[in-house]
This record gives structure tokens, C-alpha cells and sequence, in this order.
């Protein structure tokens, strides 16, 4: 017997993948209206890694792996768009959990282009960065968690787009054991969240399984250039940074020096060089690591000196009091530092950016040097005005719900994962790196794409009691 495709599903499917592909588009929005993608600093050194596949000695392999194998080593335009589509089938799938399938597409494709409008996900997606993969972890706990069945082809495609999201930033994956721990004590007490307690725990097995793979393969890559079987190569450099910038590690060196035998005498004698800026301990032309002849280059060599410093300081209890206070300081600030524009600066020549588009993508040198970033006319002032209104705004809407019980479970799941998101986001990156204006905002969005949800569920609400009144009449009639 001959089985005939049925033409009406074959149709629906084709509309489905071009809707998708177009829709993606607006999400570019920003990239193009630059002229070419958006870049950091950070950009050049994930770029380089696509090329090359060694591992930074400061960044995971993993973005520069995703940008291997969607840039063709040809165009950085794919490499946004592939991020784009990525997050727009996760919002899709998020919002199609949520809201009744009706009119799915007009909800989905309106909520994507106010998004693009009011706060930073059209921004984050149009660069050249691993950063809005962080929202994209929030949004994959949350589909594994809520979905009432997940078979073995999902459950694959939803690893496999962790993975690439975990490997592609050291942050990700800190955040992640986080909300794993976090969601363990939850569905102990908290089970009706849940679809049932033997099914979360099955779905948080998965996503512990997804954590273990990422970490054993940024440990194992490590290893296989010669670079011994460890997470990260500079971790303790950074920390170092971070405890200068407190004045923690000024104070440990004060004290300690000539008693201590693990602590280098190079860290004894440039105490009174140490900064008291993260940047000008790591980045700036004239930076502490460089003055003490350590240079970006051999920041794996400056990692070896610090190490026995970094782990004295969080073994005793009145260093690790004071780091842990200027933790919670600075996590309180993290959580309200939203400035869109943070690092799309102006790059030109001699810049990070720069070198691997002129070695490596000579078609696209000249598309580089004449984006509005490129000449300095990319200005956020409004647009971080209306992405701090909007957030007001749209974290009233989410109490108003939750204080009159206006949501469902599900909702309130996707709630306390994109909540304590959050604040693990804030408390991850303020705690290992700096204060910075960058790591909030890549988050951030996913409070006005739940605030949108909550309004056209309302919406539809209403509708339907409006629909039925006049039935009823009739009926009493």
C-alpha cells in the first residue's frame, strides 16, 4: 500500500519554516541597521578561536566552535541569524506552553517585534557574543521542566542546544549548577509546579546530564591542547581582579606577606601598584598583569602565581567574610545595571575585532569599517530610557498577577526560573568579574516577554467572558 503525504500538513509545515525564517529577520533588526553585526572587545577573541580551534586562554571554545560552524569561515551575518532563529523558536515554544493555540503566530510575532522595540534582545542577538545565550538557558530549563511529554528526538535537540549555550560562557554554567541545586529543594516541597515529582526529577536529571557533558568537554578540549583537564585557565586571574577591586587582595598581601611562603614575591613587591579598578587590573594599556610582566599572553602563567593567593583568601573566615560581603554589595548593583550600550564602542583599526575580519574574512573587511558602530553613531540614551520604563512597568504586571493568583502553575514555574535567573546572573557575574552594564540586559527581556504573556492571556480572558455573556442571556431568556 501506498502511503500519499497529506498535502494540507506538507503546506502547513512549509509555512511554518518560512514564518519562522522571516520572522527572524526583525530580530536582526539592529545588525542591519548598523550594517553589519555588533562587536565588543570580546568579539575578536571568540572570532579568532572559530578560525583557529584553540581555546582562548580567557573564554570557553564554545561560541567559537558555534561561530566555526555557522559562519561557513565565509560571513558573520549567518553566525546572528543562526543565534536569532535559535531564540525565536525557544520564544515560540515558551509562549505556545502558555497561551492557547489560538492565533499563536500573531501573538508570537508581535511579542517578537516589541521586544526588538523596548528592550535589549534585538541588541544581544545582533552581536557577535555568547551573552544572550544566558536567557536561552532560562527559557530551555523551562520548556524540559513544563513540557507534560518529551520524547527521545526533543529531549536531544533540547541537550544538544544546552550544550552549545553552556560551553559558549564560564557563567552559563555556574548559573546553571545554581538553578539545578535550587530546583531539587523545589520539587521536594513544590511539586504541583510540576507535571508530576518522578517526571521532574527525570527532566532535571536531563538537564544535570546536559551540565556534566558541557563541563567534561571544555575540561577535556583543555586537555587535548596541552593545557591540563581543568574548567578554566585564568579563573584565579579574574577573581584576583575582583578581590583588587575590593581591596581585599591589598590587604591580604599587607598582611601576609613574609609569613606566607606560598604567596610569589613579584605580588609582595608591587603592592603598591595594585588598582583598585577591575579594568585596571586586566584591561587597560597600562594594566597591572602587564606591569608586572604578565601580559594577556601568558595570563595562564599569571593564573599559577595567583592560585594559592585566591585560595587562602576563601579558606579564611575573615577574608572570605569580606569577599562575601562585597558580594552581596555588588550583586545589589549588578541587578540594576541595565545600560544597553555597554561595550558597542567604536572599533576600527589595531582593535580585537578587527584583525580576524581582516585576516580571515577579507570579503567583509570594508562592510566592517563603515557600520554607524564603527564611526561612533550608535547612541543608547532613549533606548535605555524606554528598556528602564518598560521593565518598571512590566515587573508591576508580573506582581499584580502573581499577588491575585492570575496565572497558572506554568507561569509561575517560568517565573521563578527567569527570577532567580536572574539574580543567580547578577550574583554569578558581580562575584568572578566586575559591576558591569553588559551582563544584566541579556537577561533582563525575558521580565517584559513575561509581562507580555500575562497581557494577552488577560486579553483573551476577557474576550471570552465578553463572547459568552450574550449566550448566557439567551439561554436565561
Amino acid at each position: 500500500m501506498i502511503h500519499k503525504s497529506n498535502p494540507l500538513v506538507s503546506a502547513n509545515t512549509f509555512k511554518s519554516i518560512l514564518y519562522f525564517l522571516l520572522s527572524t529577520l526583525v530580530i536582526c533588526g539592529p545588525a542591519f541597521y548598523n550594517g553589519y553585526p555588533l562587536v565588543t572587545s570580546d568579539s575578536g577573541t571568540y572570532m579568532l578561536s572559530s578560525f583557529t580551534l584553540i581555546p582562548p586562554n580567557t573564554r570557553p571554545i564554545g561560541y567559537g566552535l558555534f561561530i566555526r560552524i555557522f559562519s561557513w569561515q565565509f560571513t558573520m551575518w549567518t553566525v546572528i541569524y543562526a543565534q536569532s532563529l535559535i531564540m525565536n523558536l525557544l520564544i515560540f515554544k515558551v509562549i505556545s506552553l502558555l497561551i492557547p493555540n489560538r492565533r499563536i503566530y500573531f501573538m508570537h510575532f508581535s511579542i517578537i517585534i516589541i521586544l526588538v522595540l523596548i528592550s535589549g534582545f534585538g541588541w544581544y542577538c545582533s552581536q557577535l557574543m555568547p551573552d544572550i545565550f544566558t536567557a536561552g538557558v532560562f527559557m530551555v530549563f523551562f520548556i524540559v521542566l513544563s513540557e507534560k511529554k518529551l520524547t527521545l528526538f526533543d529531549a536531544i535537540i533540547y541537550l544538544t542546544v544546552l550544550f552549545f549555550f553552556l560551553i559558549s560562557h564560564f557563567s552559563n554554567i555556574l548559573i546553571s549548577f545554581l538553578l539545578i541545586l535550587t530546583f531539587s529543594v523545589i520539587i521536594l516541597f513544590k511539586s504541583k509546579l510540576f507535571i508530576s515529582r518522578r517526571k521532574a526529577v527525570r527532566r532535571l536529571a536531563l538537564l544535570t546530564t546536559g551540565l556534566m557533558c558541557s563541563v567534561l568537554f571544555l575540561m577535556s578540549n583543555h586537555y587535548y591542547h596541552g593545557k591540563g583537564f581543568r574548567l578554566s585557565l585564568t579563573s584565579n586571574v579574574f577573581l584576583s581582579a575582583r578581590l583588587a577591586e575590593d581591596g581585599i587582595l591589598k590587604k591580604y598581601l599587607v598582611e601576609n606577606c613574609g609569613k606566607v611562603s606560598s604567596i610569589n614575591s613579584i605580588l609582595c613587591d608591587s603592592i603598591e601598584l595594585l588598582p583598585t579598578s577591575f579594568n585596571d587590573f586586566l584591561w587597560a594599556k597600562k594594566s597591572y598583569l602587564g606591569g608586572i610582566g604578565y601580559p594577556m599572553p601568558q595570563w595562564e602563567k599569571a593564573d599559577s602565581i595567583f592560585a594559592p593567593v585566591v585560595r587562602d583568601i576563601l579558606t579564611t573566615p575573615r577574608y572570605l567574610k569580606l569577599y562575601i560581603w562585597e558580594d552581596i554589595k555588588g550583586t545589589c548593583r549588578q541587578l540594576f545595571s541595565l545600560g544597553l550600550g555597554c561595550g558597542v564602542d567604536s572599533y576600527r583599526e589595531n582593535s580585537a575585532p578587527y584583525y580576524p575580519i581582516k585576516h580571515h574574512l577579507k570579503n567583509e573587511i570594508d562592510e566592517f569599517m563603515n557600520t554607524r558602530q564603527s564611526w561612533g553613531m550608535l547612541k543608547f540614551n532613549t533606548s535605555d530610557l524606554i528598556n528602564y520604563f518598560t521593565l518598571g512597568f512590566s515587573v508591576i504586571i508580573i506582581f499584580w498577577a502573581c499577588y491575585n493568583r492570575k496565572i497558572s502553575d506554568r507561569m509561575i514555574l517560568l517565573i521563578i526560573i527567569c527570577g532567580l535567573g536572574y539574580l543567580y546572573n547578577a550574583a554569578v557575574t558581580s562575584s568572578l568579574a566586575d559591576v558591569s552594564n553588559r551582563f544584566q540586559p541579556r537577561v533582563a527581556w525575558l521580565v517584559d516577554l513575561i509581562a507580555m504573556i500575562i497581557i494577552y492571556l488577560r486579553l483573551l480572558r476577557i474576550k471570552d467572558q465578553l463572547s459568552s455573556k450574550p449566550h448566557d442571556q439567551s439561554e436565561n431568556l
